[in-house]
């Protein structure tokens, strides 16, 4: 893993009180696997992790419970 994705990893667990997994096949969004599945316990995790990934460049799906996850464009 890049510098870079080690940091952004960092801080995103510091984002979501380590509430951070690594991804699995069952996390595919269109087919593209997600890097990471962050699951924020409150709205400033919420907020904290929306802003990690605009300044970062990140794509984000909201998950819910995980249904029709292959439903639209794969994100970019």
């Amino acid at each position: 893993m890049s510098t870079v994705a080690t940091d952004v990893e960092s801080r995103l667990s510091e984002a979501v009180k380590c509430s951070l997994a690594a991804a699995s096949d069952g996390d595919q969004v269109g087919g593209m696997p997600p890097r990471w599945v962050a699951s924020p316990a409150s709205v400033d995790e919420v907020a904290a992790v929306l802003r990690l990934a605009s300044d970062t460049g990140l794509a984000v799906v909201p998950r819910g419970a995980a249904t029709r996850l292959q439903w639209g464009a794969a994100p970019e």
